[in-house]
């Protein structure tokens, strides 16, 4: 696959994004052939170089399918919180499970500020819109009491339909899945009421979105899914709070679950506002006077000697 069987246009942003990472970004075919477009057509990962590879489908439209997922990369340069997934519940159903829901939800926020910048760019054509309107339909069951048992798959196929027609219902579809309508219209609402092409309020929209997506499936009698420890989101903090003393910002908590690297239960690092995992730490069995003389570390120092990335608040 070579970018010169793309329009000037997206060859132009491939140029473009490519130079900025200073690396090759390599296209390749996944395979696939759709006469229809949706958001996991594509997908990019690095090598141990630095080189991107960029694997898409070969669909309805390929220029789209390039685009968004240049978009994706050039997000990536744009500092936002890292997200990683350090621990492991042991069980490796349950772990895909938390990171393929976790990766969609976080996806979503993503995709509202993507799709900002398609439309800026006249990448949404009618037949663009049309195209999206199939996959979904090739992708989504209507709602019957034989397909209920795919009700989360639904909400985040919908919530991902929402952010690409801004909140519209561009073809029945509360009628077709009134109940996951219903649920992604409410995560979609609440992602969208403060989110900004910032840091900090992606960040921020991110944490209340798996909390809210947690409490959905709470109401709905599905299990609870340990999101706040289990992922793993960069701090973004204020030159004021770096000056603070640990126990004023984070609490450290010995966590049910297994550290990946070590494969001993893991020690994580939750942010006191919104008790979220900020990352793993490298600790040993704490006895009381041992926390409190970690907690009086300030935050800065305790950040870099534990090798916890985070971001400057600006």
């Amino acid at each position: 696959m070579q970018i010169t069987q793309f329009s000037s246009k997206v060859q132009e942003l491939y140029h473009q994004i490519q130079q900025r990472v200073q690396a090759k970004i390599i296209l390749q075919d996944n395979g696939r052939q759709e006469d229809w477009l949706a958001f996991d057509q594509s997908g990019h990962k690095r090598d141990h170089t630095g080189n991107i590879y960029l694997e898409m489908a070969q669909s309805s439209n390929p220029d789209f399918t390039l685009a968004h997922e240049l978009r994706h990369i050039q997000m990536e340069m744009s500092n936002f919180a890292e997200i990683s997934f350090p621990i492991t519940t042991t069980k490796p159903d349950f772990d895909q499970q938390l990171q393929a829901t976790a990766v969609s939800l976080l996806g979503s926020v993503e995709h509202v500020l993507i799709m900002q910048q398609q439309r800026a760019a006249g990448e949404i054509t009618n037949q663009v819109k049309s195209d999206f309107i199939a996959g979904l339909a090739q992708k989504v069951e209507p709602e019957t009491p034989a397909t209920a048992q795919y009700f989360v798959f639904r909400i985040l196929m919908l919530l991902d339909a929402l952010t690409f027609s801004e909140g519209q219902d561009w073809n029945h579809w509360e009628k077709l899945y009134p109940q996951s309508w219903s649920a992604a219209s409410f995560l979609y609402q609440s992602m969208t009421k403060r989110l900004t092409a910032n840091a900090f309020a992606v960040r921020r929209q991110e944490v209340n979105l798996l909390s809210e997506f947690n409490q959905l499936l709470h109401k709905q009698h599905y299990q609870d899914l340990p999101y706040t420890d289990f992922v793993a989101i960069a701090p973004i903090l204020g030159e004021r709070q770096l000056r603070l003393t640990l126990e004023q910002v984070f609490k450290i908590k010995h966590a049910e679950f297994l550290d990946r690297q070590t494969n001993q239960r893991a020690f994580i690092l939750i942010g006191n506002n919104d008790q979220q995992s900020v990352g793993t730490l490298n600790l040993q069995q704490l006895d009381p006077t041992q926390y409190q003389r970690l907690y009086q570390i300030n935050v800065q120092d305790f950040l870099k000697a534990q090798q916890i990335h985070y971001l400057m608040r600006t």
